[in-house]
C-alpha cells in the first residue's frame, strides 16, 4: 500500500499570469492539479514568455518529496519533465538565491539521482557553469541526464551542441525510448533549431559526425525523423511519419 507523501506539500501555490496553481499527490508523487492532457502547461507558458511560469517551474523542481531537500525533488516523472523543459525555455538569470544555494551544496556528481537540480545551470554565460553541464554529459547514466540535455540546449555553444549530439548517438532507439532520453534530445535539438542557432542541414552533418557503424545505435535518420514527426503528433501515428529529404524539415523552422 502506498504510504502517502512525507511531507505535506497540499498548501503550496503559485500565481502564474491568470492561473492559481497548486499540488496534489497521485500514486509516487506530487503533481500540478491544473495539468494540462499533454503535460506541457508550464512549457506552453514558458514560451509564451512568462517568467512567473518558469519561477513555478524552478521552484517545483527544487520541492522536497522528504524531510530532506537533498532528496529526489517533485513529481512522478511527468511534472518533472515538464518543469524542466520550461525552466530550460526561458530560465532566470541570474538565478534565484535560494535555489542557487541548496545546488551549490549538493554532490550531484557523486548521486546521479540529484541530477534534476543541474537545470539551474541552464541560460548561464558562465564557464565553470557550461563546463559542469558538459560533466554532466560525459558521465551520468543513461537514465539521470535529462536536466542536463535540456540545459545545454538552452545555450548557444558548439560544444554543448557537440558533446549531446555525441551522447545521442551513443544511444540505441528503444534505450533511448524507455529511460524517456529521446524526447529531451528531440526537445533539445529543437530549441536550437526554433532559435536560427543550428540548421537543419549542419545538424544532419554534426549527428552524421558521430554516427557509430554498430548495430542497435541510434542513427542520423532515426533522430531526425524523430524531429520531423514531431509536426504530425495529432495523426494517429506520429512514429510512422519518415522525411529523407531536409528540406522537408526545414520548412518548419523558416
Amino acid at each position: 500500500m502506498d504510504p502517502g507523501p512525507s511531507v505535506d506539500l497540499s498548501s503550496r501555490s503559485w500565481r502564474v499570469e491568470d492561473l492559481s496553481l497548486s499540488l496534489v499527490f497521485r500514486d509516487d508523487g506530487w503533481e500540478l492539479k491544473q495539468q494540462t492532457r499533454e503535460g506541457n502547461l508550464l512549457t506552453t507558458l514558458a514560451r509564451a514568455g512568462s517568467l512567473s511560469a518558469s519561477q513555478c517551474a524552478l521552484e517545483l523542481l527544487f520541492l522536497p518529496k522528504t524531510e530532506d531537500v537533498r532528496d529526489v525533488p517533485v513529481g512522478n516523472g511527468l511534472d518533472d519533465y515538464d518543469a524542466m523543459l520550461a525552466y530550460s525555455e526561458l530560465p532566470i538569470q541570474p538565478p534565484p538565491a535560494e535555489q542557487l544555494s541548496i545546488f551549490r551544496k549538493l554532490d550531484w556528481k557523486a548521486d546521479p539521482t540529484l541530477q534534476v537540480y543541474t537545470i539551474i545551470l541552464a541560460g548561464s554565460k558562465e564557464e565553470a557553469d557550461i563546463q559542469e553541464i558538459l560533466f554532466a554529459l560525459r558521465n551520468l547514466p543513461s537514465d539521470m541526464r535529462d536536466a542536463p540535455i535540456l540545459a545545454s540546449s538552452s545555450i548557444n555553444d558548439k560544444r554543448l551542441m557537440e558533446q549531446l549530439a555525441r551522447v545521442a548517438m551513443s544511444c540505441s532507439e528503444d534505450d533511448a525510448g524507455a529511460t524517456g532520453e529521446m524526447r529531451a534530445f528531440v526537445d533539445s535539438f529543437d530549441r536550437w533549431l526554433r532559435r536560427k542557432q543550428l540548421g537543419v542541414a549542419e545538424l544532419r552533418i554534426l549527428l552524421k559526425s558521430f554516427e557509430k557503424a554498430e548495430d542497435g545505435l541510434m542513427t542520423t535518420e532515426i533522430l531526425m525523423n524523430y524531429l520531423a514527426s514531431r509536426y504530425w503528433r495529432y495523426l494517429p501515428h506520429p512514429e510512422l511519419v519518415r522525411t529523407d529529404d531536409p528540406y522537408e524539415l526545414e520548412l518548419h523552422y523558416e
